[in-house]
C-alpha cells in the first residue's frame, strides 16, 4: 500500500509523526526503536484552546444537569468568559508584502496562481477552496457561492461537508479574479481533454493531476513556494492571506459585510479578531473630520492678505508643473480653457 510521506525528507533528518514512523518501520522490517529516535515535544495549550475545551465540558455538564439529571452543579461554570484572556490578534501581510506576494505568483503555473489569488482576493478558508466547484461560480454576476469544505480524514480519504457555520454564503469577486478564473478554466478544460478517461472529473475548481480534490496540505505547499519566492518571513502561513483580505476590508466597508464575506457566525467574532483594524478605521474617520473642518477654521482665522499669499504660491506651483515660464502665460492659458467651458481651479 502507498505510504503517505516524503521519504527523501525523512532520510535528510526530517521529523515525522509516530504513526508515520511506524508505517515505515513495518514496511522495511526494522524495529521502530532502531530506525528512529523518539522525541517528545511538550507545549502548553494556547489560552483560546483551553477556553474551547472548557466550553465543551461546560456543555456536557449542562446536559447532565438539565436532561440526564444525574448531577446538580456544573463544575466547569467558572472561568468561562473570553475576557479572562486576550484574544489573539490575527496577523496579516502589510500592503507592500501582499503586493510582493501577488507579483510572485506569476512565477508559478496557472493553478497555483489562481489558488493563491483566490485566497488573497476572497478570504476563503483553504478547506472551502478545496470544496469549490465550477457550478458555484457565476461569471455573469461575478459571484462565488461557498457551501462546502473538503476535509482529509484518516481511513476515509477526502470527504465533503458543510461550511464551518453550516450555512452557504455568496460573495462578490473582483474583476481581476474573474479574468484569472476564465483563463484558468480554459487551461483546465484543455488538460482534462488531454487526459481522457484518466481524469476523474467531479466539477472541482482545484484538482490534482488525476482529478482528485486538492486538500489544505497541498494549498499550504503551494503557499510556501510563493511565500519563499516573494522573500516573505517564514512565520506567514496560508491562513494569513485570509486575515490580510479581511483586515483590508475592515478599513473600508461595514463590519457586517466583512462578517458575511468571512463566514463568521456573528459580527462579534469579526470584531474580536480584527478589532485593531476597526480601531484604525475609526481613527481615520476622526482624522478625516479633523482635516475637513480644520481647513475651514484656519481660513476663518487667517487675514485676507495671508490667504492671498497662499493662493499666489499655489498659482506659482501650478504654473511650474504645467511648464509655463511666467504667470501671465499661465493666466492666459486659464482664460482660454475657461472660454472652452473648462473650469480649472488656480
Amino acid at each position: 500500500s502507498r505510504i503517505p510521506f516524503n521519504l527523501g525528507a525523512i532520510l535528510n533528518g526530517a521529523n515525522v509523526q509516530e504513526k508515520t514512523a511506524l508505517k515505515l518501520s513495518q514496511a522495511v522490517g526494522i524495529p521502530l526503536n532502531k530506525l528512529f529516535d523518539k522525541k517528545v515535544k511538550e507545549e502548553a495549550y494556547a489560552e483560546y484552546t483551553i477556553f474551547g475545551k472548557k466550553k465543551i465540558l461546560k456543555t456536557i455538564f449542562e446536559f447532565a444537569i438539565n436532561v440526564l439529571r444525574i448531577i446538580h452543579e456544573n463544575p466547569a461554570k467558572d472561568g468561562m468568559t473570553k475576557n479572562s484572556f486576550q484574544t489573539k490578534r490575527r496577523e496579516s501581510l502589510s500592503e507592500e508584502q501582499a503586493i510582493k506576494f501577488y507579483e510572485a505568483t506569476k512565477e508559478f503555473d496557472i493553478m497555483i496562481q489562481t489558488a493563491m489569488h483566490m485566497s488573497l482576493l476572497t478570504g476563503m478558508r483553504p478547506a472551502e477552496m478545496g470544496g469549490l466547484e465550477w457550478k458555484d461560480i457565476d461569471f455573469s454576476y461575478k459571484t462565488i457561492t461557498i457551501e462546502r469544505n473538503a476535509i482529509k480524514c484518516d481511513k476515509m480519504g477526502i470527504i465533503l461537508k458543510g461550511t464551518k457555520t453550516n450555512k452557504a454564503r455568496t460573495i462578490s469577486i473582483p474583476e481581476i479574479l474573474v479574468e484569472q478564473l476564465i483563463k484558468y478554466r480554459k487551461w483546465q478544460q484543455d488538460w482534462i481533454e488531454s487526459l481522457g478517461d484518466y481524469y476523474k472529473d467531479e466539477d472541482q475548481v482545484f484538482s490534482q493531476s488525476d482529478g482528485s480534490r486538492v486538500t489544505t496540505d497541498i494549498f499550504n505547499k503551494w503557499f510556501k513556494k510563493v511565500r519563499d519566492k516573494a522573500e516573505l518571513p517564514e512565520k506567514f502561513t496560508l491562513y494569513n492571506l485570509r486575515h490580510t483580505n479581511l483586515s483590508i476590508l475592515v478599513g473600508y466597508v461595514p463590519i457586517t459585510t466583512v462578517a458575511q464575506r468571512a463566514g463568521h457566525s456573528t459580527i462579534k467574532t469579526t470584531e474580536e479578531y480584527y478589532i485593531h483594524r476597526v480601531s484604525e478605521a475609526d481613527m481615520q474617520a476622526s482624522q478625516t473630520l479633523n482635516n475637513v473642518f480644520k481647513t475651514s477654521f484656519e481660513n476663518q482665522t487667517k487675514g485676507k492678505e495671508e490667504i492671498e499669499i497662499e493662493e499666489y504660491k499655489r498659482s506659482l506651483e501650478k504654473m511650474k508643473q504645467l511648464g509655463f515660464k511666467t504667470l501671465k502665460e499661465y493666466f492666459e492659458y486659464l482664460n482660454y480653457m475657461k472660454s472652452k467651458g473648462f473650469n480649472i481651479p488656480l
